[in-house]
């Protein structure tokens, strides 16, 4: 018996083993399986229906996803080579090399479809359109001209696709400037199915678009014929009709046409309102307020009593400044309609607006009757006793609201905020404490009632109410968490150690609060414990990717412990002791790579992760981590070797890889090949805008601008309220011409933005568009009329405001925002921008006034801030001193407002406390771009003669490593102070701080005066600045030595830290101790031989003795990893200085081995340029230069600079022919724009400080 158990047992034990190991393999077999039936079932629908829809998208889908997209082309090749005269795989193969990017194999597919079956319809249908799109017109005409016949003779063509032949047939006619046969095939589409009325409309639209408005109206117009018992399809055609008359100019018509759609809806209708406001829109386009009132009065003339016009009109008259008229017509309106609150609130604003307070009290006590549970009503009544002096009925209001709710913890809350703004501090602690006692678990209710308290610079008391949040049973792990990132937010940096260390006590194991308590410790600068939370949180990461990030962040304290150089020689010592297995080579190697990658020598770095690539060619992070590098180092065919590689073995992000190569090809204007690999990034990312995008950037720098409009719009079909596409599509337009358009864009993003600051960006835009089109006036009239007809809307008031400004108009800037404030008192928008403009006409006292009424309405930091600023500008320094000492701890203080504050401290002898100050504002200072405030702040203590402490920001500033996005521009942005070499990217001399430069570095400040000091704008002048400041100091100080001393002795501690090597080199450049520079300068070359910034500094030196043909030669030859342009490019350098050096022939000599050389990088191609202009080598220059692509806009100087040059050559020669030719070249190529003649028009009416135009006569 024990041993049949027994047998049972093992048994059972054996099933569980092999379900185990078995099933899933099962279960994948199983999966794999059904996918191939799958995708056989999606084959054979397709080969019956072989068009492009969702059949096809699904069976692309499968193929990305799985096989990919080179087994989907090789299938139906196959397929295609065994049924030859298969027209259906022909369209399947056409449609595939259209996904692809592959135009002429898909072309090819479409017309062997249409031989093998030309009497089907669809193969000429996606023939044409494959025409269409690649604006081959006369092509797709003919094609879809055949589609469309063939189509009328077969019976089952789904509708969708007849109009879709005839829209293509006549975008082709229209594109041909055919017009009436454009017409004609559009008509086309309302005649397939007259009843149809959603063809009508997208037919309608089609119209408008290209402004045939009377076309467009006939189409609406069926429709409301159609659809007589639709009221409401009616109205939205009545609507289109009266929108398309406005778009005409013709605005009695369209007025009409809103009057017929008004009579279809009912009061409080959305579409209602809608209509009023833009007939309103129109009287108010002109200021025509008058008129307004005439249209509403013969309305009230047949319908008298009617409320809803009553409203209409007192509005009109107040518009119209007859105040008292529009109160007797809002009275008037009530009597019918007593209890319309919409009414009755827009008298109470006209009651405000002249100032008769009483009686707009006892209207919102009316309302108060009326809608008793409504609390914002007692909030206005309340302030309104209170503009009458009446506190003791205003709080007797606000009581109300207790007596209404008096156990909702939420009612109690908003009474203690009110009770704050009113700055009654007992009345609103008792709320505040009445509030948490009725629901003690809230932790908000207990987080706003500490900032309460912290905003009324009470430190102790803001800590004691936060503490709250975690006592007696709150005390868990994820309320500490939540009170350390409240309390470090705040600048309780102590206490918010502490309390992420109790919730990493409650849950050892929990990862995020691990990582918490390392990122606040590191913060910090308690380096040994964050190390020890780092490594723990690594443990605990929950994937690779966390665990990953944890020891960047490791690497980052070894560097800032001074310890990283330690780290990387045990860790090659780890990697030279015997049996260390390869996977424990390539840890320690990716290890390693990542480390020399933190210490900033790429050199060493790359020669890491080649031998880790040698072990596991297929890693995809060593991949990565690669083409970074041979990007940076711009060694661009490199980089794109490895992305090709990346996309075999890490097919799941090939978008991102070839977006990566068309971007390196794009940079050196390879427009060709940058528009292979976007439509691989189309391809393998269909539903994804990306490579739609970098299309339309490749066509915009090519000057393609109607692709670039095509790629454009087909990104915003995959992401329709993407604004920063449609602001894109908006400029492309205005380059191209087509400003009507470009206005429809620009106001479409207008409508898509949310918030009043990505409205306002569009002023500019916009403004500048109805300039070009001599319509300037009418953009101002549209913002008027926006925002008379939105008046909950600040943005139209706000815009037009901006449009005054930059006219210089600042009275009526002012103007049209103060009366906008009259209509909403407490918007903090309109209060900030006048507090702006009040400056700018040197209204001190006003700009005071608004921002005194901005704090009070909303007390948020930064509004104290600017209030504390100007009580300071205006003299009231004590009130200054009382409002910023509120601040000193706050979120998000100013570096602006540190300063100021502790200048003021300083007058006032207090110079512990402005110290303090500054030092708690250093601590606020990170992020990536830290090193620009802590250079400001140093300077500023410069200027305040304490240049001792200014020394320690100095320091950080050297110690800090190169930002990543810095790297990864250093091809494009350098440093000013720096002598650069042509070659973007190529400091010829990095080390020699260029000696005018160092005046401007060193001058002293006149603090708080007009003489501002310079500043940086990118990390290395920082470091340059910072470099010199310290340097001016020690010499002041008598403490050179020292300094020498500290520099010497770091790079001693860290020899290969290719950052401190640097620093000490350009210390000795700068001090004049050129041996030791050079001697540092050498040990660089030594350690990092091909790094872009030491090569033009080891070419100058092993050349600088003998510039010869053969030196030159064999000097580049020793320069691994240069890229072509860059060879190219010392060529051509060079052989400017043999020609000018007297060396004619070696000049000569190296330039004849590049006479027939492609150049595609424009920077390239302007030195080989100039190289054979140089050398009188005109006729290659020329072929150069024409075969150069346009470059972008803001290297048309140096592009127009050769041309010129060349042809000022050619006239010194006599060669009159070539000049002309050459110059009708250039201006083919930039197509300069022609002057609008309504442009030229408004220029004469324009105001001299617009534009600094002169008055044409």
């Amino acid at each position: 018996m024990f041993r049949r158990i027994h047998f049972l047992t093992v048994a059972c034990l054996l099933c569980l083993i092999f379900s185990t190991l078995y099933l899933p393999f099962m279960a994948n077999s199983q999966d794999e399986a059904s996918n191939e039936k799958i995708i056989e079932r999606y084959k054979l629908m397709l080969s019956r229906k072989p068009k492009e829809g969702s059949t096809f998208d699904r069976l692309y889908q499968f193929y990305l996803e799985g096989a990919g997209l080179d087994a989907m082309v090789a299938d139906y090749q196959a397929e295609a080579q065994a049924k030859p005269n298969d027209p259906n795989l022909q369209l399947i193969l056409g449609h595939i090399y259209k996904r692809l990017g592959k135009d002429a194999e898909a072309v090819a597919a479409y017309q062997r479809a249409v031989e093998f079956a030309p009497s089907k319809y669809y193969s000429h249908f996606a023939l044409g359109q494959m025409h269409e799109a690649l604006r081959q017109h006369g092509d797709a005409i003919q094609a879809l001209t055949k589609a469309a016949a063939l189509s009328e003779q077969t019976q089952d063509v789904p509708p969708e696709e007849l109009t879709a032949i005839y829209k293509a047939l006549g975008n082709a006619y229209f594109r041909r400037d055919r017009v009436d046969e454009a017409i004609q095939a559009w008509q086309k589409i309302s005649e397939l199915d007259p009843q149809d009325i959603f063809a009508r409309i997208e037919l309608a639209d089609l119209f408008r678009e290209q402004e045939l408005y009377e076309e467009a109206i006939a189409q609406h117009e069926a429709i409301i014929q159609l659809k007589k018992d639709d009221p409401y399809r009616i109205c939205l055609s009545h609507r289109e009709i009266g929108n398309i008359h406005e778009s005409k100019g013709d605005y009695q018509n369209a007025i009409q046409s809103y009057d017929a759609a008004l009579t279809l809806t009912a009061p409080g209708n959305w579409l209602r309102k809608d209509l009023q406001h833009r007939i309103i829109g129109i009287f108010a386009a002109d200021s025509n307020w008058k008129g307004l009132i005439e249209y509403y009065q013969e309305k009230l003339e047949t319908s008298p009593n009617e409320p809803e016009l009553l409203g209409l009109l007192a509005a009109a008259y107040i518009e119209n400044q007859q105040l008292e008229e529009g109160i007797e017509a809002y009275r008037k309106g009530l009597e019918l309609a007593s209890t319309d609150a919409n009414l009755r609130l827009n008298l109470i604003t006209a009651l405000r607006n002249a100032e008769k307070f009483v009686e707009a009290a006892a209207e919102y006590e009316v309302l108060s009757e009326q809608d008793p549970d409504n609390f914002g009503i007692y909030r206005e009544l309340g302030e309104l006793y209170l503009q009458i002096e009446s506190e003791n009925k205003a709080k007797a209001t606000y009581q109300r609201m207790i007596d209404r709710d008096p156990n909702n913890a939420s009612t109690h809350l908003i009474l203690a905020e009110i009770y704050a703004g009113h700055e009654w501090i007992d009345d609103a602690i008792a709320q505040y404490e009445k509030t948490i006692s009725l629901a003690p678990n809230n932790l908000d209710y207990i987080e706003y009632f500490g900032e309460f308290y912290f905003r009324q610079g009470n430190r102790e008391k803001a800590l004691e109410t936060w503490n709250r949040m975690v006592a007696a049973d709150k005390g868990i792990a994820e309320n500490y968490n939540r009170l350390a990132q409240l309390l470090y937010a705040k600048n309780f940096k102590t206490e918010a150690i502490a309390a992420v260390r109790k919730a990493v006590e409650l849950m050892p194991d929990e990862y995020r609060y691990r990582e918490t308590l390392a990122k606040h410790l590191m913060d910090n600068r308690k380096f040994d414990e964050a190390l020890t939370e780092y490594t723990a949180a690594m443990k605990l990461a929950p994937n690779q990717f966390f665990a990953e990030k944890m020891d960047d962040k490791r690497i980052e304290l070894y560097r800032r412990q001074g310890t990283l150089v330690d780290k990387i020689e045990a860790l090659e010592t780890e990697l030279e002791k015997p049996g260390l297995t390869d996977t424990g080579k390539f840890t320690h190697q990716k290890q390693l790579s990542k480390m020399y990658l933190k210490l900033g020598n790429v050199t060493y770095a790359l020669e890491v992760l080649l031998k880790a690539k040698q072990l596991k060619p297929n890693d995809v992070v060593v991949n990565r981590w690669l083409a970074q590098v041979y990007s940076r180092q711009g060694r661009r065919d490199e980089a794109n070797a490895i992305y090709m590689h990346l996309i075999e073995v890490d097919g799941a992000n090939a978008r991102e890889y070839h977006a990566n190569i068309a971007k390196s090809y794009l940079n050196v204007m390879d427009f060709g090949a940058a528009t292979t690999a976007a439509k691989q990034v189309i391809a393998n990312s269909p539903r994804n805008p990306e490579g739609h995008q970098l299309l339309a950037q490749i066509a915009k720098q090519s000057r393609n601008y109607d692709t670039a409009i095509d790629s454009l719009k087909q990104a915003i079909r995959l992401r329709p309220e993407a604004i920063d596409t449609r602001a894109e599509l908006a400029a492309i337009y205005k380059l191209s011409g087509k400003l009507q358009q470009a206005l429809a864009q620009y106001w479409r993003c207008w409508d898509l933005s949310r918030t009043v600051s990505e409205k306002l960006a569009f002023v500019g835009p916009l403004s500048e568009a109805y300039y070009d089109l001599g319509r300037r006036g009418e953009f101002e009239e549209k913002l008027k009329q926006l925002s008379k007809s939105s008046t909950s809307d600040v943005a139209p008031v706000l815009a037009l405001s901006e449009l005054y400004r930059m006219d210089g108009d600042l009275p009526n800037a002012r103007f049209q925002l103060a009366r906008a404030l009259d209509k909403d008192r407490k918007n903090p928008d309109l209060l900030s921008k006048l507090v702006e403009i009040s400056l700018d006409l040197g209204d001190n006292q006003d700009a005071l006034t608004y921002q005194q009424r901005l704090v009070k309405a909303h007390p948020e930091s930064f509004h104290q801030q600017k209030f504390g600023e100007l009580l300071f500008d205006a003299g009231r320094e004590q009130e200054a001193i009382q409002a910023w000492t509120k601040l000193l701890h706050a979120k998000n203080q100013t570096l602006e407002a540190d300063v100021k504050l502790a200048a003021l401290l300083l007058r006032h002898g207090l110079s512990d406390e402005a110290f303090l100050v500054l030092d708690r504002a250093a601590e606020k200072i990170t992020g990536t771009d830290a090193h620009i405030p802590l250079y400001r702040l140093g300077v500023m203590l410069v200027g305040m003669n304490e240049s001792e402490r200014a020394t320690t920001y100095f320091h950080k500033i050297l110690d800090m490593p190169e930002p990543p996005q810095n790297m990864s521009k250093q091809k494009d942005a350098r440093p000013t102070i720096f002598a650069s070499s042509s070659i973007p990217g190529i400091e010829i001399n990095k080390f020699e701080i260029s000696r005018g430069s160092i005046g401007r570095i060193q001058s002293k400040p006149t603090f708080a005066g007009a003489s501002m000091p310079w500043m940086p704008k990118i990390f290395e002048e920082a470091q340059a600045g910072a470099l010199v400041q310290l340097t001016t100091i020690a010499q002041q100080q008598g403490k050179l030595p020292e300094l020498v001393k500290h520099f010497e002795t770091d790079a001693e501690t860290n020899p290969t830290n290719i950052k401190t090597l640097e620093t000490l080199a350009q210390f000795y450049t700068l001090i004049q101790n050129n041996d030791k520079a050079k001697n540092v300068i050498d040990k660089l070359i030594e350690i990092s031989p091909n790094d872009l910034a030491y090569q033009p500094l080891r070419l100058q030196r092993l050349i600088q003795e003998d510039l010869s043909y053969e030196t030159l030669k064999e000097s580049l030859a020793d320069m691994p990893g240069l890229v072509p342009e860059a060879r190219l490019r010392y060529i051509g350098e060079y052989a400017k200085e043999l020609y000018r050096d007297d060396k004619k022939e070696d000049a000569k000599k190296l330039l004849s081995e590049i006479e027939d050389i492609k150049v595609t990088d424009f920077s390239t191609g302007y030195e080989l340029v100039d190289a054979f202009h140089v050398t009188k080598k005109i006729d290659i220059a020329e072929k150069i230069l024409i075969n150069l692509p346009i470059p972008p806009q803001k290297q048309h100087g140096q592009y127009r600079r050769l041309f010129e040059r060349l042809t000022d050559t050619y006239i010194d020669q006599g060669e009159l022919n070539k000049t002309v030719a050459l110059f009708w070249t250039f201006c083919e190529r930039t197509k300069p724009n022609a002057s609008n003649p309504r442009r030229v028009a408004a220029l004469s009416l324009a105001n001299y400080y617009y534009g600094s135009y002169t008055k044409l006569t």
